[in-house]
């Protein structure tokens, strides 16, 4: 696996929704000496009397980039892909570190590559050969075969499987449990619901 700028020794600002905020913080931070720095919420249905974390604001990123925090981007609905990917551009335009995250409960083969900002969670598998881009998420036990090509931007929901060889263009969004057939592509700003199969 491509492992420059992994996540290690870093003090992390986590953005996103609530709910998907929690999950890749229980993740991440169980990755060694990576701590939260604080929380930036994207919705309103949070309660922030209820996290122990540093709660800040969209505003505050510029200010935090200058305290050398690394981010993670925690977003995992289908309307939230445009923020995600903005916000993303933001926080890459202030020269500010996207780390490559991976569970300690996920495999990654060592011939696979990650592209920068790429979230994978637990039990999730990528698979020798296979490509996923930039600021990715691979969730919960989703497999990427081998030689799979995931492109920038997208989501891989929980349980999903992307066969060998199959292609995903930019943009795309697969809901939980979609199962693709091998070495199809699969067209730029897809957007799947759970259960859905890719027969070509």
């Amino acid at each position: 696996m491509n492992d420059i700028n992994m996540a290690r020794q870093k003090i992390i600002v986590f953005i996103g929704n609530s709910s998907f905020v929690r999950v890749c913080i229980e993740n991440i931070t169980a990755i060694k000496d990576c701590r939260t720095a604080g929380i930036i919420f994207t919705d309103h249905n949070n309660c922030s009397t209820a996290w122990r974390e540093k709660i800040f604001l969209l505003k505050d990123i510029p200010e935090l980039t200058k305290k050398k925090y690394c981010f993670c981007l925690a977003f995992d609905q289908p309307s939230e892909m445009d923020i995600k990917k903005r916000l993303f551009f933001q926080i890459k335009s202030l020269k500010a570190e996207l780390p490559v995250w991976v569970s300690s409960h996920a495999y990654v083969s060592s011939h696979a590559i990650l592209g920068e900002g790429t979230i994978i969670l637990a039990g999730a598998i990528v698979n020798a050969g296979a490509k996923i881009g930039k600021n990715c998420i691979v969730s919960t036990g989703a497999l990427i075969e081998h030689d799979a090509v995931i492109g920038d931007h997208s989501y891989i929901g929980c349980s999903s499987v992307v066969n060998g060889g199959v292609e995903v263009k930019e943009n795309c969004y697969l809901g939980s449990k979609n199962i693709t057939r091998q070495y199809i592509k699969i067209a730029e700003g897809t957007k799947t619901d759970e259960g859905f199969l890719f027969k070509e």
